[in-house]
């Protein structure tokens, strides 16, 4: 969106910045998850967690940096989040995911955060179309349909049409953005390497 027209909590949530702590937060859960599978020792866990970085804005231009060699983000984005918490510990970073693993789950976290902030300002619209339609509910107005000339009704009753529309459109947009692509993903297997190895670029495109 166009920042002046963006709402700045709004514009904040699908920032750099917002966006790389989603991750960071997926992976560290992620590790977590591991360690009480016993795949990832348990100490190498809570030392990923203890010295996590802090994603600011030199984070993020060390991941921008780092990107324009792997050519990939996530990749860049695991290189640089590895290297801030030091071997062996933060090798279990990323281990058994993939992209999509990180990336769907955060974007869920963003929609639904964004989805709140939308209802939360729905409901104050919505608050005021009730207060327009009482107050013009007997004011007549001439009915259309398909921009014709229908039977008459009042301006309250639009103002009222207006404010039952949105409540129904956004009563399941919620829902839909808190499902977690996991849930429909296919189960993986355990992975069985005691470490992930470092993301290289990619030279060429595998051929068809």
């Amino acid at each position: 969106m166009i920042p002046r027209y963006a709402p700045a909590d709004m514009a904040a949530l699908f920032s750099d910045t917002a966006r790389f702590s989603l991750w960071l937060e997926v992976e560290l859960l992620a590790t977590e998850a591991q360690a009480a599978l016993g795949v990832v020792p348990a100490e190498d866990a809570a030392t990923c967690r203890a010295k996590a970085p802090t994603v600011d804005e030199v984070f993020v231009a060390d991941v921008l940096a780092r990107e324009k060699i792997t050519d990939h983000d996530v990749a860049a984005f695991v290189d640089v989040v590895q290297e801030r918490i030091g071997a062996p510990a933060g090798s279990h970073i990323h281990y058994g995911l993939t992209s999509s693993d990180v990336v769907d789950t955060a974007l869920c976290a963003t929609l639904t955060r964004a989805a709140d902030l939308l209802l939360a300002d729905l409901d104050a619209f919505v608050a005021a179309l009730k207060v327009r339609a009482m107050e013009l509910l007997h004011v007549p107005v001439t009915g259309r349909t398909h921009g014709m000339h229908a039977e008459p009704t009042t301006f309250g009753a639009k103002f009222a049409l207006w404010a039952l529309r949105p409540t129904a459109t956004a009563a399941g947009c919620r829902p839909r953005a808190t499902a977690s692509p996991w849930a429909s993903s296919p189960v993986r297997s355990a992975p069985t390497r005691t470490s992930i190895p470092r993301w290289r670029p990619v030279s060429a495109p595998p051929s068809a």
